[in-house]
């Protein structure tokens, strides 16, 4: 019994010292918002610099308070995932900050609640743009950073939706759908292709979750019933902590309110 428990303590112990992300750095699209957001507040507060990419300028502004009072850095940069060359700069101008890279997180995401019969080529063309190809830009950008640094985690924000088409006011015209479908099959090559490197890519398929994405419409249940963006920040947490020879794939994650739509 003693020398299992001076083995549990000396294991703790190593626990421990894995939990402390002091010195490391995470890159965060769409990082003043929803789960971007609680993801990015949630790597601050266990010690994790930051760079976080967004639209609004006084959003990065009030963020930088927000982190800094953390004890950590941020770095803000007004951008948008859809513009490849802006990113590439951002990755550069990060690595000359921290020069190390452990975390990318993909959150930016848009959609429309257009009817398919009356969807614009704007429609289309910005979801897949956010959605899709923001995405597969900051992926592509990001690898030279990690490997540099010996690996790291990638984690792209897909949905629900990306399981199967539902009856809902966004996924209706199948563009949003569409792109999450996309993604998981992205993030699985990607799984595959960049192990080589240490890159560990998950795929985190939320049902719906309460953020001010619902300010927009309405849904059949209330926010007070969805996903706290916190809980997913949990799961990140998880994947961050997990030792490097786990992966985790793809994790659906849904409110059980919900869980007749799946």
């Amino acid at each position: 019994y003693r020398r299992q428990r001076q083995m549990c303590i000396r294991d703790r112990g190593k626990t421990m010292e894995k939990l402390d992300l002091h010195g490391k750095t995470g890159f965060i699209i769409g990082g003043t918002r929803g789960i971007g957001n609680a993801i990015a507040m949630r790597m601050a507060g266990l010690g994790m610099n930051l760079t976080v990419i967004a639209r609004k300028e006084d959003e990065l502004a009030a963020m930088k308070a927000q982190v800094e009072s953390l004890g950590v850095s941020f770095l803000g940069i007004q951008a948008s995932n859809t513009d490849f060359d802006a990113i590439a700069a951002a990755f550069e101008t990060s690595w000359q900050t921290y020069g190390r890279l452990d975390l990318l997180v993909n959150a930016a995401g848009t959609g429309v609640m257009t009817p398919f019969e009356e969807l614009t080529k704007s429609d289309v063309d910005t979801t897949i743009d956010v959605n899709l190809k923001g995405t597969i830009y900051a992926v592509k950008l990001s690898v030279p950073y990690f490997e540099k640094t010996g690996g790291g985690n990638i984690l792209n924000i897909s949905s629900m939706s990306a399981i199967r088409g539902i009856p809902d006011p966004v996924n209706n015209n199948g563009i949003y759908t569409a792109t999450k479908f996309a993604i998981n099959g992205f993030t699985e090559c990607m799984q595959k292709y960049l192990l080589k490197y240490g890159i560990r890519v998950t795929a985190l398929c939320p049902g719906s979750t309460a953020t001010s994405w619902w300010t927009r419409w309405t849904h059949s249940f209330g926010t007070d019933a969805m996903l706290p963006v916190d809980t997913l920040a949990d799961i990140v947490e998880l994947i961050v902590m997990s030792p490097e020879k786990v992966l985790f794939k793809q994790l659906q994650v849904l409110p059980t309110v919900e869980i007749d739509n799946f």
